[in-house]
């Protein structure tokens, strides 16, 4: 299949890629989100008219009309821009310096989730019709290394783009949780995690708290499930922890250094979200800082890969 290399043109060649813990997170610059157009364009195509080749609708067509219209709909706006043609309608959007990162963000990701899935299941169709000449995993690599190239702290993963607050903690800490997570016996808390991502992204940071701790709770009543384990939907954290503890899920010459964990979680993870998310609001308005739910993501992601890296070993 066709693809799309990274060419590194002479005015490129000798630049550094950005430190990693040096990122930023808007504006996107006007190259990258052309770039991001030029990915569009070599897969699923500029969304012409009509189809030279007798079908209908057009796949190109289709693909971006359910783009724009989707995402008019979710923007609560009649039309994404003035243009007629869907394709048209996402550029001019992305272009526009106006428009909030977030929004430009939304577009990206629901683009990229149509190339993920809707192109991967249809390639050899676009292939051969003219639309595609880069295939999805080749996509998803340019993209993440635009948002790489440009400094930029986001990352294509799991469909969703994630806010990366630093590629260290994302590359050693959150990559592994999702990667981990991503089977069948773990869908309910992977989908709890990648929740938690997409509020962080959003600066829904106390919704945030809670998915992340609910996706580290549901994986201890996961494998508390597998493997016969006593216990109740209602159980906590606390309560978990003390569980998969007691059954072992460590060899016992690591109870001490467990044990230890233990109380690291059950100060760190659990209480965070006891103290700044897991309750009312009251009289006062609370606000939730952006490292606080960062943390939270982090301890969690450590937590899970720690948790089902033993069971999967155990079992």
């Amino acid at each position: 299949m066709a693809t799309m290399p990274i060419t590194q043109i002479f005015s490129k060649r000798g630049v550094p890629v950005p430190a990693k813990d040096v990122l930023v997170y808007e504006p996107l610059p006007e190259p990258f989100r052309i770039q991001v157009i030029h990915i569009w364009t070599t897969t699923l195509g500029r969304a012409q008219d009509h189809d030279p080749y007798g079908f209908h609708p057009p796949l190109s067509f289709s693909a971006w009309q359910y783009v724009a219209s989707t995402l008019a709909r979710e923007l609560g706006m009649v039309r994404i821009s003035k243009s007629d043609n869907p394709f048209g309608q996402a550029g001019d959007f992305l272009l526009n310096q106006q428009r909030p990162i977030k929004q430009q963000l939304d577009l990206i990701q629901l683009s990229f989730q149509v190339i993920d899935q809707h192109l991967r299941e249809n390639y050899w169709e676009f292939e051969q019709r003219g639309h595609a000449t880069q295939t999805p995993d080749d996509a998803i690599e340019e993209l993440n290394h635009r948002f790489l190239e440009h400094g930029l702290g986001y990352e294509y993963a799991h469909r969703q783009i994630v806010r990366l607050d630093s590629t260290y903690q994302h590359a050693e800490v959150i990559k592994p949780a999702l990667t981990i997570i991503n089977n069948k016996t773990f869908r309910n808390a992977q989908t709890e995690f990648l929740d938690a991502h997409e509020h962080y992204r959003h600066g829904r940071y106390e919704e945030s708290i809670n998915e992340a701790l609910k996706s580290f709770e549901t994986t201890m009543k996961i494998i508390c499930h597998e493997k016969g384990w006593k216990y109740n939907e209602a159980d906590q954290a606390k309560t978990l922890i003390k569980i998969v503890l007691t059954n072992g899920l460590v060899s016992p010459s690591f109870q001490t250094q467990f044990h230890g964990l233990a109380q690291l979680l059950e100060s760190g993870t659990p209480t965070t979200r006891n103290k700044m998310g897991g309750h009312g609001m009251g009289v006062q308005t609370r606000v939730v800082p952006s490292y606080m739910a960062a943390y939270a993501l982090q301890t969690a992601a450590a937590n899970i890969t720690l948790m089902v890296s033993a069971f999967e070993d155990r079992s």
